[in-house]
């Protein structure tokens, strides 16, 4: 092989190489020109905003709130992790919220809500708690479908509070419905009102501990027909 021959050669190659890199290097500016053109392109700028699977949440005021903090802003400017903290922390009633782009122009915003498990009168109102023991809000009559939590004179009621939803948490989410309303003398002393087939059924739990246990001894001796049941100690039941 002539050394005229192996020097076209390798100059082939170079070429080669040079061009690939070429269109490496081209096709890269292409797609930062892109991205810079979608990032400030009025293209992309928000224009609607879609909010869905609220209950509790205002839906109208969550779109109305990110269509004012965003309104014109190119969609991929918009920092959806922030957006949706920043909506949990300006609606209370919001559990977790989901952004996601729903078009050019275009957001869906997703709304899970805070449950409540709980009522508790408060005044001339009452206040709804979720599992966790926070207040959600306060309606002016005793929701449906919610047990009402009465406290004793004197009663700590954050701890009772605390208690009874944790109470409530244990117990198997189709009995849930059953529970008419509670009372608390204090955190150790929790009392039930349950609905059997029917039959108003008064049970004393005393503590919210092993509530699965006792909640279960309960309903197997309101079977028998007990209308007053203390599993306040589950190994030694008590009815009358």
């Amino acid at each position: 092989m002539s050394t005229a021959s192996l020097a076209d050669r390798l100059a082939a190659r170079r070429r080669a190489r040079i061009g690939t890199w070429a269109i490496v290097a081209g096709a890269a500016l292409a797609v930062i020109g892109l991205a810079a053109v979608a990032w400030f392109s009025p293209v992309l700028a928000l224009e609607r905003v879609e909010v869905t699977g609220t209950e509790l949440t205002d839906p109208d005021a969550v779109a109305e709130y990110v269509t004012d903090a965003h309104a014109g802003t190119p969609l991929p400017q918009i920092r959806r992790g922030r957006l949706e903290e920043a909506i949990v922390a300006e609606f209370p009633k919001a559990d977790t919220v989901t952004v996601s782009w729903a078009g050019p122009r275009a957001l869906a915003v997703e709304v899970s809500d805070r449950q409540p498990v709980l009522s508790v009168p408060a005044g001339d109102a009452f206040e709804r708690y979720d599992i966790t023991g926070r207040i959600i809000d306060r309606v002016p009559e005793a929701p449906d479908g919610l047990p009402v939590l009465g406290l004793a004179e004197g009663a700590d009621a954050p701890a009772a509070v605390g208690a009874a939803v944790a109470f409530i948490d244990a117990v198997p989410a189709a009995q849930r419905e059953h529970i008419t309303s509670m009372r608390a003398g204090s955190d150790q002393d929790l009392r039930m009102l349950y609905d059997h087939e029917g039959t108003e059924v008064t049970v004393h739990f005393g503590s919210p501990e092993d509530t699965a246990r006792k909640f279960e001894v309960a309903l197997a001796l309101m079977r028998t027909g007990a209308t007053e049941i203390d599993v306040s100690v589950p190994e030694v039941p008590v009815t009358r």
